[in-house]
């Protein structure tokens, strides 16, 4: 198959993409795919996990382009590459179902390939690049940084993606999502490459969180 005809497209779709979910994002994401492969014993198909990888977000109605993809779109540009039907409907189950926001009210049923991809998605919105494409996120979307009124914690449940959709201060997203991804990875090699990158959001929330509360007792 052709690989490069898939990654092609999606460099030329998303290289002007400005939330975040860009051409380098996915460039991360499939390093992080590979670095996962790299400890899976288990047989798995690495074209589909790398064709879900390159255009896992090219149906994502949050990224920033002149149009919107469809599923139609998708499945004619994987077909140009040579992949066979079953790989096609394979990744695009993937890409369908592997966002947050996708198993909000009920955890979607993945394959190995599927795991590894959401697993990679994941890595890439956790740690210091994380924290980086959050504020760049919120920011595109005109979202307020924080909340000073806001009562914060990892604990906090979110009951669907409207309400999940609804938050509109960057630091709430942190714990409406991200400081739960670390134990939501599927692989081994996820989860221990989650370890460090989630401490170091915690590190870096608790500074923050301290600078906010100052501001707001010198300012009441």
């Amino acid at each position: 198959m052709d690989m490069d005809k898939i990654k092609d497209f999606s460099k030329t779709y998303l290289r002007q993409e400005k939330s975040g979910h860009d051409w380098l994002h996915i460039q991360r994401v499939v390093a992080n795919c590979e670095q996962i492969i790299k400890h899976i014993q288990e047989p798995i198909n690495v074209d589909v996990v790398l064709a879900a990888a390159y255009t896992h977000d090219l149906l994502d109605e949050k990224i920033k382009v002149d149009y919107l993809l469809t599923e139609k779109d998708v499945r004619h540009i994987l077909k140009e590459a040579q992949m066979s039907l079953e790989e096609i409907e394979q990744v695009l189950r993937i890409i369908k179902n592997l966002s947050f926001a996708a198993n909000l009210i009920e955890k979607q049923h993945l394959t190995l390939e599927g795991q590894i991809v959401q697993d990679a998605d994941r890595l890439d919105a956790i740690g210091a690049i994380g924290i980086a494409r959050t504020f760049y996120y919120g920011g595109s979307k005109g979202h307020s940084l924080y909340d000073p009124k806001a009562v914060h914690t990892s604990a906090q449940a979110v009951c669907s993606k409207e309400t999940y959709r609804q938050v509109r201060n960057v630091r709430q997203h942190f714990d409406d999502k991200l400081l739960k991804l670390k134990n939501l990875m599927n692989t081994k090699a996820g989860q221990e490459m989650a370890k460090n990158r989630h401490q170091l959001m915690i590190d870096f929330l608790q500074a923050f969180d301290q600078d906010t509360l100052s501001n707001t007792n010198q300012l009441s």
